[in-house]
């Protein structure tokens, strides 16, 4: 396939194909474009899985290969892109995934105390202003979505005046730049802790020049909607600065892992489905069953373990 990406224009007779996307060359012995067939895609989709790929890289690998062959089919190489009528077997259950990467109570804590960037006693006077400003937008933006489990378009969509700190509630009335609507825009609440930081968040705001109804951690310029791959960014490096990474020095959760975090300790904590359901802004308790079952049978176990050890002494007089 090198060579027919390189040579793409070249009209005579079939091209030799290596493949070198993900593994073909492991895979696919050097055939012709016309010798390309569903067969041998098929096989060569065995191939890389039994390897052990994930399914979710030998089905990017897959698209390569049928964006190729589309092109070759518009250059009139080959009649048709056999790759198109390959369907990859269905994705076994991902234990990383179905256990959602969630970080623990403790470690939820710590990430809290140590992700935002805070000054170091060898830094300048103007670096420590930049640094505490920076460090208390991190540190409000982290807590929110641990405490309110707000989704990333939501943290860059959530405007001052969706934010009530008298009451320590917050409104989710967008996504991005899109308007929440339903049963879903309702209000949220943040522990005490929290509504203290967004108070300093909401101080300092207003001393940087921002709109006082504007966003609450806007862009760059101070005024525009931030974009979601920023929260990601900022959360990856809270999670490094505070230790919570895996063996290979990859953060522990994603923005959104911090989302599965309050939900799982909610539900862990024994609160009803239906209140978490609420907190988390579903269309209904359905899909909070759905994601979170992996929880929720663990709960009622250990509930009724507990009520069964209550009533033993009772039972045996």
């Amino acid at each position: 396939m090198t060579d027919f990406t390189r040579d793409r224009d070249d009209q005579h007779g079939p091209l030799p194909v290596g493949f070198t996307t993900h593994s073909f060359d492991d895979t696919i012995a050097p055939v012709y474009l016309d010798q390309v067939t569903r067969r041998e895609i098929d096989r060569w989709v065995a191939a890389l899985l039994a390897q052990g790929v994930s399914h979710r890289n030998v089905s990017a690998s897959k698209r390569v290969l049928s964006a190729i062959l589309t092109h070759a089919v518009d250059c009139d190489l080959i009649p048709v892109n056999p790759a198109k009528s390959v369907r990859l077997p269905a994705a076994p259950p991902d234990a990383d995934k179905s256990a959602r990467r969630i970080l623990t109570a403790a470690q939820l804590e710590q990430l809290y105390a140590h992700g935002p960037a805070d000054p170091g006693p060898n830094d300048s006077p103007a670096k420590r202003a930049v640094l505490e400003v920076h460090a208390l937008r991190v540190r409000s933006m982290l807590r929110v979505l641990g405490d309110a489990a707000l989704r990333r378009d939501e943290v860059c969509g959530l405007r001052w005046e969706d934010v009530d700190l008298a009451t320590g509630t917050i409104t989710v009335r967008f996504s991005g730049d899109r308007i929440v609507k339903g049963k879903r825009v309702l209000p949220v609440g943040v522990s005490s802790k929290t509504r203290e930081v967004l108070a300093d968040w909401s101080e300092q705001s207003r001393l940087l020049g921002h709109a006082e109804n504007g966003y609450v951690w806007p862009g760059r310029d101070g005024a525009s909607r931030m974009n979601p791959h920023s929260v990601g960014q900022a959360v990856a490096r809270a999670l490094r600065k505070a230790g919570l990474v895996d063996d290979l020095g990859k953060p522990l959760v994603t923005a959104h892992g911090l989302r599965h975090t309050r939900a799982s300790l909610f539900l862990a904590a024994g609160e009803p489905v239906v209140y978490v359901s609420a907190h988390l802004r579903h269309a209904n308790p359905n899909i909070t069953n759905a994601i979170y079952a992996h929880v929720i049978p663990n709960v009622h176990r250990e509930s009724i373990l507990a009520r069964l050890e209550a009533e033993a002494p009772s039972a045996g007089r």
